[in-house]
């Protein structure tokens, strides 16, 4: 988040002349705001979760039906772990995820990469419905022609129970972020799922890389580089002590000088 700046000269030359002597007290009340303000919208805690292999340097894909329901495994169908291909370099390491065809049995025509991540270490903290997940992953794809598929999404689902039986929790909003790609090969562009509040219990995430199969060929969208983060939202007293801070600092600011 961006930081305030004042200028040297903005703090010694108001509107119309020279600050009032009150100002500097104004001044230091809009900071004390800001600070208070920065600190409520920012998670006051956050720890990045490890993702098995998130950028596909590691062996070959596990490829088949179903979904996986045991941490630290990808799963998924039609796709390779490659290096440079098509003109496409990884966006980090030396290889990346390549969707390339999609199964018969997928009547959607998608192209699903699939893993659960175990956060069991965080019952306690996740039962007080203030934890919020955050996905994100680096696509790109090819230039591709009128059947090349510009689109890829990403989503969370929340699980509840212990691993190899699992059970999928309701949706709640917000559980999923789609993007259309560019046709540059040279740019890749991140997808993000932001601050997902977590259900009181859940145990695990499943998380979902999606494309279409984009062409015959295998001349699609890559992935590379998943990352996913936990961190804890505001509680409703922090939005109180914010309404609270502003009030004090407009009411202040607007006082008039003597």
């Amino acid at each position: 988040m961006r930081t305030p700046h004042f200028s040297r000269s903005s703090m010694q030359t108001g509107i119309g002349g020279p600050l009032r002597s009150n100002s500097f007290h104004s001044f230091s009340l809009f900071h004390f705001a800001a600070l208070i303000i920065f600190s409520i919208l920012a998670p006051l805690s956050s720890n990045a979760q490890t993702v098995v292999d998130a950028g596909f340097e590691t062996g070959a894909p596990n490829i088949g039906p179903g979904e996986p329901n045991t941490p630290g495994a990808w799963l998924g169908d039609g796709s390779a772990y490659v290096g440079s291909t098509f003109g496409i370099s990884p966006f980090e390491g030396n290889q990346m995820l390549q969707f390339v065809h999609s199964p018969e049995y997928h009547v959607l025509n998608l192209n699903f990469y699939e893993q659960v991540i175990d956060l069991s270490q965080f019952s306690a903290a996740i039962a007080t419905g203030n934890e919020v997940i955050s996905l994100s992953a680096m696509f790109n794809r090819v230039a591709g022609d009128a059947q090349t598929d510009s689109i890829v999404l990403m989503n969370v689902v929340p699980l509840s129970g212990v691993p190899s039986a699992y059970t999928e929790l309701d949706y709640t909003p917000n559980n999923e972020n789609d993007i259309h790609t560019d046709s540059d090969p040279a740019t890749w562009e991140r997808l993000a799922v932001d601050n997902y509040r977590l259900l009181p219990n859940t145990t695990a995430v499943r998380i979902y890389l999606v494309s279409g199969t984009g062409g015959t060929n295998g001349d699609g969208h890559f992935a590379d580089d998943v990352q996913v983060q936990l961190g804890t939202i505001p509680e409703p007293t922090s939005s109180l002590l914010l309404t609270s801070a502003c009030g004090c600092m407009l009411a202040r600011r607007r006082r008039p000088a003597n």
